[in-house]
């Protein structure tokens, strides 16, 4: 009896009449739109990663003398000094230096300031003359990086000059080149 009470209460309406479903498919295009867009920029995105990271193994794997020595060449080169765009020309050559002498002796030249990598300098088996053109050669260009010192063309050249002498001069030999020399002796 209860069931028949609460059926009887409840209102049946008819059923609605059958609708016509828009066929705009509008939405659904932009969408799928939208994630092939992601999907190839993932797929860049991975692309460009490993290709960065191939890039710096390769990069890793050369000397840091031979990488410093290229570098070096390749600023040689540049129209720093022609324009007397000091500033940009020494910005260069600390950045060459000072990842030179963090790959060669494991010391965080780029992170350290000057005042910092000077002892660090000193701590490593170098002869004086070496750690004074360190000390020279990382003032001085502090002194135009940051002070806006102005030197002339040839002071330039030679900072340049003392840079390439010191990569050379500290150049990590390896066994082959050691056998060489042997050799010659021999």
């Amino acid at each position: 009896m209860k069931i028949n009470n609460i059926i009887r209460r409840a209102s049946f309406l008819d059923i609605k009449p059958i609708q016509e479903i828009k066929n705009d498919l509008s939405s659904l295009y932009l969408l799928m739109l939208i994630i092939v867009v992601v999907i190839i920029l993932i797929i860049l995105g991975i692309f460009l990663y490993l290709r960065k990271r191939r890039k710096e193994t390769i990069a890793s794997q050369s000397p840091p003398d031979e990488v410093a020595l290229n570098e070096l060449e390749m600023l040689k080169g540049s129209e720093y000094l022609e324009q007397q765009d000091y500033r940009n020309f020494y910005f260069r050559l600390s950045e060459i230096f000072r990842t030179y002498v963090e790959k060669r002796f494991g010391l965080p030249a780029q992170e350290s300031t000057t005042e910092e990598l000077i002892p660090q300098i000193e701590g490593l088996a170098l002869t004086r003359a070496q750690k004074d053109t360190v000390r020279l050669l990382v003032r001085g260009e502090d002194l135009v990086k940051f002070a806006r010192h102005k030197p002339s063309i040839e002071k330039a050249q030679q900072d340049w000059e003392e840079t390439r002498h010191f990569i050379l001069a500290t150049t990590e030999k390896t066994e082959t080149d050691k056998g060489c020399v042997d050799a010659k002796n021999f």
